[in-house]
């Protein structure tokens, strides 16, 4: 009888899940209490990740490198479709079209047929996609704000208002429209990642308010929290990416040989990454015009930093130009 009413009164737990949120364009110094509460809080409630670094700084290229990676003397393998093999339920619902140019595998994908659409909106289908599985799940949303021209909603728009603080503007309010998402996924106990796929430049630079020319660690440089069941909260300034995060889903998922993702490891001394594209009005001296004159950059974990752009002589710390040819 006791045993009976035990059962009775247990609930069954829910099925693993994991959640990964990319935030375009949003600058790692972006996550901060006042301007984005909730990243902010995740954080406090995870593990942040202080010195995080994108690949390439342009939204394709950086989410292709993270989602789709492979041995150096094996094929390339989408993540979504090593989930897949394993009886995991995979989506993505992403806030611009553009997106849908890139194979990543998901079994289930939403993207606007053109343009790109409010984070809103891509939230009440992330939230009504994840409240419909009753089996392991991997869901990738990416809000396409903030993006230029940035334009924030009332609420969010200063009156005296700058393309800064209509950045600042977009940011928050990204960062409210998440909540209910991260609320829902922390409610099923999943695994929460939040990042963006590169940061932005401000006045800091010849060619304002654009990244994709760009190879400064305002670009270069990521917010990156994870919060989950297994996540040990606190900071960290070890030195990740982006790249990391294929090795550290799979660990959760229990897909991967190591007990701990990549991200909660040690030992990495440098970051090597390139910007999208030259343009010689923003990069003097750079050749060709286009992907194939982009900056090459290797950032130390102590700060230093040395960039090779065709057409130019390198720049910066010697001791660290070896890393590129690694």
């Amino acid at each position: 009888m006791l045993l009976a009413l035990l059962l009775s009164c247990s609930t069954t737990p829910p099925p693993p899940g994991i959640l990964l949120v990319t935030v375009d364009g949003m600058r790692a110094d972006y996550l901060h209490a006042e301007w984005s509460p909730n990243a902010w809080a995740l954080g406090e409630q995870g593990r942040v990740y202080r010195n995080a670094w994108t690949p390439v700084g342009d939204c394709l290229p950086a989410t292709q490198a993270m989602f789709v990676q492979g041995p150096p003397e094996g094929p390339d393998l989408a993540l979504a479709d090593t989930l897949d093999a394993a009886g995991w339920a995979t989506g993505a619902i992403v806030g611009k079209a553009e997106l849908s140019e890139l194979e990543l595998g998901f079994e289930h994908w939403d993207a606007p047929a053109s343009g790109e659409r409010a984070a809103e909106e891509s939230v009440a289908l992330a939230q009504a996609w994840i409240q419909a599985q009753s089996g392991p799940w991997m869901l990738w949303v990416h809000i396409n704000e903030p993006q230029a021209p940035y334009a924030p909603s009332d609420g969010y728009a200063r009156p005296d208002a700058t393309p800064k603080s209509n950045y600042r503007g977009e940011v928050s309010q990204a960062d409210a429209a998440l909540l209910p998402l991260l609320s829902l996924a922390q409610e099923r106990k999943a695994h929460i990642v939040l990042a963006s796929d590169h940061g932005q430049v401000m006045d800091e630079e010849t060619c304002s308010y654009q990244h994709e020319h760009s190879s400064s660690p305002m670009v270069m440089r990521v917010p990156l929290v994870i919060q989950g069941p297994s996540i040990e909260a606190g900071l960290s300034d070890d030195m990740v990416g982006l790249t990391d995060l294929y090795d550290t889903v799979q660990s959760w998922a229990g897909l991967a040989s190591q007990t701990q993702g990549v991200l909660e490891r040690r030992g990495r001394s440098h970051w090597v990454g390139r910007s999208g594209s030259c343009s010689a009005a923003c990069n003097p001296g750079c050749t060709p015009e286009g992907p194939q004159g982009a900056d090459r950059v290797v950032y130390g974990e102590n700060g230093g930093m040395y960039r090779k752009r065709p057409g130019t002589m390198g720049f910066g710390d010697a001791m660290l130009a070896g890393a590129l040819e690694d």
